[in-house]
C-alpha cells in the first residue's frame, strides 16, 4: 500500500526521515484531554471570525524507544507567508508561541515497537490579529514538518 500525502505514523514520505516522530494537528471549535483519549468538537475549522476562541487539538505518536523520555514540542502562529512578527490591529506585532514537554510510558499489554500516542489538547483565545491567512505550526524536538501545520482564515470585524 502506497500513501501518497498522508500525515499517518507510519507514512515516510519527503521530509519525514528528521524524526522517527510523526503528529496530527487540528484547529477546532473546542478540544480536551480526558483518560488520555482526545475529545474533539468542530474539528478541522478554516474560516475564523475576529474575536473567537479556538482549540487546537494535537495527536502525537512517539516511537517505542523514546518512551519516559521528556519531549519537548512547541506550536507557533505564522502568517501564511511564514512569517512570525504578527500584525495586530493596533500596528504593534507579537510573536505567539505555545508549548510544553510531553512523556509518555509504556502501558501494560502494549505491543513493542508500535508508537505511542500522546493527546494534547490547547484552548486558544481570541487572537488580536489583523484579519488574514495564518498557520499554527507543531515543532518537535526541534523539527517542523510540512504536514505539522493547521492554517485558517481570520475575518471580519470583533
Amino acid at each position: 500500500m502506497t500513501f501518497s500525502r498522508c500525515a499517518c505514523p507510519f507514512y515516510r514520505g519527503e521530509g519525514l526521515e528528521e524524526t522517527k516522530m510523526q503528529a496530527h494537528v487540528l484547529l477546532c471549535d473546542h478540544a480536551q484531554v480526558a483518560g488520555n483519549k482526545l475529545f474533539i468538537s468542530g474539528a478541522g475549522i478554516s474560516n475564523i471570525p475576529v474575536g473567537a476562541s479556538t482549540s487546537l487539538a494535537v495527536l502525537i505518536y512517539v516511537p517505542w524507544d523514546q518512551a519516559n523520555t521528556q519531549i519537548p514540542y512547541t506550536l507557533h502562529l505564522e502568517t501564511s507567508d511564514g512569517v512570525t512578527d504578527l500584525p495586530s490591529p493596533d500596528g504593534s506585532t507579537a510573536r505567539i508561541e505555545l508549548g510544553g514537554q510531553i512523556e509518555v510510558g509504556r502501558p501494560p499489554g502494549a505491543i513493542p515497537g508500535i508508537p505511542l500516542e500522546v493527546p494534547v489538547a490547547i484552548g486558544v483565545p481570541p487572537l488580536a490579529l489583523n484579519p488574514g491567512r495564518y498557520m499554527w505550526r507543531l515543532t518537535i524536538e526541534g523539527v517542523e514538518n510540512e504536514l505539522w501545520t493547521a492554517g485558517f482564515n481570520l475575518h471580519g470585524q470583533s
